[in-house]
């Protein structure tokens, strides 16, 4: 680890400790996937959805991509039901 002008360097990670970065706001994508966590089901609606909002700008980010992972395993550990 260098000090360096008030950056800590981690490998593939700099933190600013002049200047600590604030929370960033929930997305859309993990407002929706709470949702759908807390209700404990998703409709074929909702689906389209999240579709929608993950490929709105033609990516999947790194938090969207996390929040999909997110919710395929609460799916797959039956916490979350698909319903119709």
């Amino acid at each position: 680890m260098f000090l360096i002008l008030g950056i800590i360097w981690v490998p593939f990670l700099a933190l600013n400790i002049m200047h600590p970065e604030q929370p960033t706001p929930k997305s859309d994508v993990t407002k929706l996937v709470d949702r759908l966590i807390v209700t404990k089901k998703i409709s074929y609606q909702q689906y389209q959805d999240l579709s929608r909002m993950v490929m709105a700008d033609g990516t999947v980010d790194e938090q969207e991509r996390r929040q999909i992972n997110r919710l395929f395993d609460a799916i797959q550990a039956g916490a979350v039901r698909i319903i119709d």
